[in-house]
């Protein structure tokens, strides 16, 4: 996939029919890359083929028939071909605003090949529109991507680094996709919503390894009641909140074990355990064997 990038946005309306002309072959070849800083931007309606955008700093508005969605940092915005959208940003300081635009076929195709059915899904279900936040690897390849392009890298790097950009969003859109499909909700926009305030939930259980959270924050983080929000969160993950963070726990645990010298007391203070006793059977109900066996 051939990547160019713009330093503007383009303006259909204001544009002469040569550069309307010009403009729609580009998006229809090549992944066009988008990046801005600027504390002051409107761009007008617009729509085209899929899309991803985030911010590195700042935020930045879109407005989608009705619906507001405010990308921030770590947040991405995906966008189903053929959707219109407006966007703006108004901010106090810089805002460092990033979007790649795939050709309007592309999508298609990849999903012929089998590799995009679970990212058009979640997209037809709700999700798009919606900045969700993910895994941090899908913010931190475009931020890589973003840099590759200012700094001149080679063509066919570059190609390299978009695949593994939409590697990353088709697994992305495989996870969306298992978890708004197990929502309760009658309709998928109600699916989507109730999916991204659970994902927002979700990021303060990542947050709160060593300090803990309570099911109040979760459920206030969620705008849900706690009864609900518990539903909603084993409906999209499969467990409660509290397994939840749990597992997060016996996983950094493990890494931590393996990867540094640090006593096993420390290891369990900074994965949130007060009691050694209690990490070690935490952590025996995870691994199936003590902590200790792995400093052997």
């Amino acid at each position: 996939m051939k990547v160019v990038q713009l330093d503007h946005a383009f303006q259909a309306q204001s544009a002469s029919p040569q550069e309307r002309e010009s403009y729609f072959r580009l998006f229809n070849s090549s992944v066009v890359a988008f990046r801005l800083r600027t504390r002051r931007l409107e761009v007008e309606p617009h729509g085209g083929g899929f899309s991803i955008k985030t911010v590195f700093s700042g935020q930045e508005r879109y407005w989608f028939d009705g619906k507001i969605s405010v990308v921030c940092p770590g947040e991405v915005l995906l966008v189903n071909p053929g959707e219109t959208y407006a966007s703006e940003i108004r901010t106090p300081a810089e805002t460092d605003s990033f979007s790649l635009f795939f050709p309007r076929r592309w999508l298609e195709a990849e999903m012929v090949a089998g590799r995009a059915q679970a990212l058009k899904h979640a997209l037809d279900q709700g999700l798009s529109s919606l900045s969700l936040r993910s895994a941090p690897q899908l913010p931190q390849e475009l931020r890589r991507l973003a840099e590759a392009l200012a700094s001149g890298t080679d063509p066919l790097a570059l190609e390299e680094q978009m695949h593994c950009v939409s590697a990353l969003a088709f697994a992305f859109g495989h996870e969306l996709a298992q978890a708004v499909d197990r929502i309760d909700a009658a309709d998928k926009a109600t699916r989507g919503e109730r999916l991204r305030r659970v994902l927002r939930a979700r990021e303060l259980v990542h947050a709160s390894v060593a300090a803990g959270v309570s099911l109040a924050d979760l459920a206030a983080a969620a705008c849900m009641s706690e009864f609900h929000f518990i539903r909603a969160f084993r409906d999209a993950f499969g467990v409660t909140p509290a397994k939840y963070l749990e597992r997060l726990r016996m996983q950094q645990a493990h890494a931590l074990l393996q990867r540094t010298d640090l006593p096993v007391t420390e290891v369990a203070r900074r994965c949130g355990y007060s009691s050694l006793s209690a990490f070690g059977r935490a952590f025996r109900r995870a691994w199936g064997k003590p902590a200790k066996t792995l400093r052997r």
